[in-house]
């Protein structure tokens, strides 16, 4: 199994986290936005939409769409609730996910700065407190279970500590300082993110270290 990705954590973390945590032996094939251009044109290159990440399976089929992949992964490998409604909730919090970090990933391609900075602005006032406040009900609504969705780890466990700990908790991310703040005041997510840092401590620590 080969995943392609770029080298940071971005849309390709909660798969490596997965994979790893299922113990399943793959190739974290990490490419340079240099050689990007030229592995994109490639005769031989296996992307289906000019985008990654991939994941070619030891069968040979290509798995394109991160969220797609992820879910691929949970359902393979026992991450995916089999019943219909924790189903849906995994599948809503990974859509709520997509929502809520839209707007600071296209701040990140704005190139005028000050149109930059009132992204970045707007979207920590009207849509990050809002996401955090429906992620805090959500825990909340667990009572004492540790994870998202019922009483065991799911794909919207690995997309969520992905995120936390490449972003709100990461030091080294160009965000952490304005997200930082607002995510630990939220004591259900602070709890939440303490649970799964020691869960995935060894793979955490083991990880290179990328801003983002």
């Amino acid at each position: 199994m080969k995943l392609i990705y770029f080298d940071v954590y971005g849309r390709a973390e909660a798969m490596r986290m997965l994979l790893t945590h299922a113990k399943v032996e793959f190739e974290d094939f990490r490419l340079s936005y240099a050689d990007w251009p030229a592995y994109k044109k490639s005769d031989d290159s296996p992307l289906e939409f000019d985008q990654v990440p991939v994941l070619i399976l030891d069968s040979g089929k290509v798995l394109s769409q991160s969220r797609a992949i992820l879910r691929y992964l949970g359902m393979e490998y026992g991450y995916m609730p089999k019943d219909a409604h924790e189903a849906y909730l995994v599948d809503s919090i990974l859509d709520a996910f997509g929502d809520m970090t839209q707007g600071l990933i296209a701040s990140k391609w704005e190139t005028n700065p000050e149109r930059k900075k009132q992204i970045i602005s707007d979207w920590l006032i009207n849509v990050y407190p809002r996401f955090l406040a429906a992620f805090e009900k959500r825990l909340e609504s667990q009572g004492d279970s540790k994870f998202l969705v019922g009483n065991s780890l799911t794909i919207a466990d690995f997309a969520f500590t992905s995120m936390i700990y490449s972003m709100m908790c990461n030091e080294l991310s160009e965000a952490y300082g304005f997200l930082n703040g607002p995510f630990i005041a939220h004591p259900k997510l602070n709890a939440y993110a303490a649970n799964m840092k020691e869960l995935f401590n060894d793979y955490l620590e083991s990880r290179p270290k990328r801003p983002m």
